[in-house]
């Protein structure tokens, strides 16, 4: 209950920035509940990109017009300025090359568009508390089919601003 609470939390934050009509690229789309939210609530064109073909099945049957694609490497399968919104829901986590994603964000998302990008907080007290006592939380391991492996994590300090987005001078 907790986790979905969480992930809730991050649908509802996206679905506030998100305005009725728009074309919206979900990366690192999952199963596709953003997308569904969205093209059920607001009417958005919805495009999702992953690389777990398990996922995109689960997406493909909310609806969502999923494309296979390593955000870490490939170029996006789609033409320049073709989307109002990007989200990355604690997705950039799993991502070997953040920055490589994010650029090629910048390039399919419309000037003046919008990239919303949530991020775990690995450093959440409670978890401080389980790695203390040798316990590892489970929302860490992704051990359920379709969910990929933790890469890298950032802190809520100026971290993920120095690592990534200042690497990408297109983001202000």
């Amino acid at each position: 209950a907790t986790i979905e609470a969480r992930w809730r939390s991050r649908w509802e934050f996206a679905n506030r920035y998100i305005k009725p009509n728009s074309s919206v690229l979900d990366g690192g789309c999952g199963d596709g509940v953003l997308g569904e939210i969205l093209l059920r609530e607001k009417n958005c064109k919805v495009y999702g990109l992953d690389v777990s073909h398990y996922a995109m099945e689960l997406a493909k049957k909310r609806g969502v017009d999923v494309r296979h694609c390593d955000i870490s490497f490939d170029l996006f399968p789609f033409e320049d300025n073709s989307f109002d919104v990007a989200t990355y829901l604690c997705s950039l986590e799993h991502v070997v090359d953040p920055v490589h994603a994010l650029q090629e964000t910048c390039r399919v998302v419309k000037p003046r568009g919008t990239i919303l990008v949530t991020l775990p907080n690995a450093v959440y007290f409670f978890y401080r508390l389980g790695f203390l006592k040798g316990i590892v939380p489970l929302d860490f391991l992704h051990i359920k089919p379709g969910e990929g492996m933790h890469i890298q994590f950032y802190n809520y300090r100026n971290e993920f601003e120095d690592r990534v987005l200042s690497k990408i001078p297109q983001i202000k």
